[in-house]
């Protein structure tokens, strides 16, 4: 089961997305990430084949919010928990302190989906032409004035499956066909993401608020923010670095 992980995490104050120190430092985190996500193949007697190419498009994206520039969101794709737990286990070895240094976190979300591939096709605006960031492609002339080029995200008290589903029956009784998003624009599902347990005689954790918040579902969307019912959390982001 291919996983995606959304951390949304706030700068400390008198930090900007911006700075070049902030830039590198995640740069190299991301070329981190990027090593354990190998590329797909179509035999599982390819794994050690897989491992040692690089996948065809980022699946490691940093994500800035156009509302408040002090709120990112890291998304990250693996082919596997087991690929994403290594990942962190030696984020947390290399990186960890000093990007606490730089900001808060908020909440850590995660969608499981059979395709690692799905989620990194929506989200990469340069259609896997190569790295880098979204300010420098626009630079370059590309993507300028495109409403996909960002990304929204929305976090919702209710199912969007249901909730399309409804639309879909209403639309079929007045005679009218209810429009879908094909998979390269939107994805969604249920936040599975299992909260750390609190150490016994400890005070609460950063987790806390989120674990007592109730079920949520995560809805991705390439392009401008969508109104929807049961939605809690909405976020535009554009992006500013991939890998």
């Amino acid at each position: 089961m291919a996983i995606t992980r959304l951390w949304f995490f706030t700068l400390q104050p008198n930090h900007k997305a911006t700075d070049p120190a902030f830039l590198s430092l995640w740069t190299n985190i991301l070329e981190l990430c990027a090593s354990y996500t190998p590329a797909p193949v179509s035999s599982s007697s390819q794994i050690q084949l897989s491992l040692s190419l690089k996948p065809r498009r980022p699946h490691h994206f940093l994500l800035q919010s156009v509302q408040d520039e002090n709120l990112l969101v890291l998304i990250s794709s693996y082919p596997s928990l087991a690929l994403c737990r290594q990942a962190d286990a030696a984020y947390t070895a290399r990186y960890k302190k000093d990007v606490l240094a730089h900001v808060r976190h908020r909440a850590l979300r995660q969608l499981d989906l059979e395709d690692a591939e799905v989620v990194p096709a929506l989200l990469d605006s340069n259609g896997g032409r190569g790295r880098g960031s979204n300010r420098e492609r626009r630079r370059e002339g590309e993507g300028e004035d495109r409403d996909d080029d960002s990304v929204t995200v929305a976090i919702s008290i209710r199912n969007p499956l249901r909730t399309e589903m409804a639309a879909a029956l209403s639309s079929f009784e007045s005679g009218r066909r209810a429009p879908v998003l094909p998979p390269n624009r939107e994805i969604s599902g249920a936040d599975v993401y299992e909260m750390p347990p609190v150490p016994g005689g400890e005070k609460p954790d950063a987790f806390e608020e989120q674990r007592n918040e109730g079920k949520r579902w995560i809805r991705i969307r390439r392009g401008l923010p969508k109104s929807d019912d049961g939605v809690v959390e909405m976020f535009q982001l554009k992006e500013l670095l991939s890998r």
